[in-house]
């Protein structure tokens, strides 16, 4: 969803009042540090905005509506309604499950996110209990979709966001880029069977090619982060998200400012940037055959 003219000074209001904790300014993305993560020139975040307590699970935004008009709202489980009427009617889709024999249990699908590629189709991208991102396309708004699949990328049973830069056909990707495993999330206690997590890092990636290949992630938050939301005005993309400072109870409200044209320029990861990822288990080999 874009934001200009009078729906951007509304953000902004939003934004004043559910922020009005303090405003940092950083160089380069916070504790962008360690392992594969750390190979690649990363775009820069002009602006963090955080401390501030928030409603666990209340930011979420579920519409996309395509250059043509259609609105896709997805619904939080396997499924999706659209219109293609201006909201008039609204038709659900069937419902999107593992292909036989995977398990569907404790959840199949679910969250899912959609964003508009260059040639109008929808892709709707959904956390899984596979260990990795699954993805599923729509070819007529969003009103029947095709089966789905693997995008080889690494991800607990956390939801995921993606959203297209207005005008570019450039798709905009945040989840949390980790592979389950051992973790807290929830109080749940230490499990190495715990699909829900680990929650952190909260990473950001772009594609040019339809979704087939990535650029290197940035890292936005390190620490337990969920919920996040995109926005874009004509020069900036803004991220708001949820994220657990160690020790604390509490969830608080994260902002991360990034510039469009930077984004624009990250480049799709190659056979020597992608390697530290193949190693580390956090994307499937098969991506490698999608590198140009």
């Amino acid at each position: 969803m874009s934001v200009n003219g009078s729906r951007f000074l509304w953000v902004l209001v939003l934004s004043a009042v559910l922020f009005a904790g303090d405003f940092i300014t950083a160089e380069e993305t916070p504790a962008d540090k360690s392992g594969p993560r750390n190979q690649e020139p990363r775009p820069k975040v002009f602006h963090v905005v955080q401390e501030l307590p928030a409603y666990h699970g209340g930011c979420t935004n579920r519409f996309h509506r395509s250059e043509q008009g259609e609105v896709v709202l997805d619904c939080g489980g396997e499924a999706d309604i659209a219109t293609t009427d201006g909201g008039r009617t609204w038709q659900r889709s069937l419902m999107i499950e593992p292909p036989e024999p995977l398990p569907r249990k404790p959840e199949g699908f679910g969250e899912p996110t959609v964003a508009e590629l260059a040639n109008g189709t929808f892709w709707m991208v959904f956390r899984s209990i596979f260990g990795e991102l699954w993805q599923c396309q729509s070819k007529d708004g969003g009103l029947t979709w095709g089966p789905p699949s693997s995008t080889g990328l690494a991800s607990p049973l956390a939801n995921p966001r993606a959203a297209t830069i207005p005008g570019t056909g450039i798709v905009v990707l945040v989840w949390n880029f980790a592979r389950p495993g051992r973790t807290t999330v929830w109080g749940t206690g230490p499990s190495p069977a715990n699909v829900w997590g680990p929650r952190m890092p909260l990473a950001l990636s772009v594609s040019h090619d339809g979704c087939r290949t990535w650029s290197c992630p940035t890292i936005i938050d390190e620490r337990k982060s969920l919920h996040a939301n995109l926005y874009f005005s004509d020069s900036e993309l803004f991220i708001t998200y949820e994220f657990q400072p160690p020790g604390a109870q509490q969830y608080q409200t994260g902002l991360a400012v990034y510039d469009l044209k930077e984004l624009a320029n990250q480049p799709a990861w190659m056979q020597e940037s992608i390697q530290p990822y193949l190693d580390a288990g956090l994307v499937a080999p098969w991506l490698e055959r999608n590198i140009p």
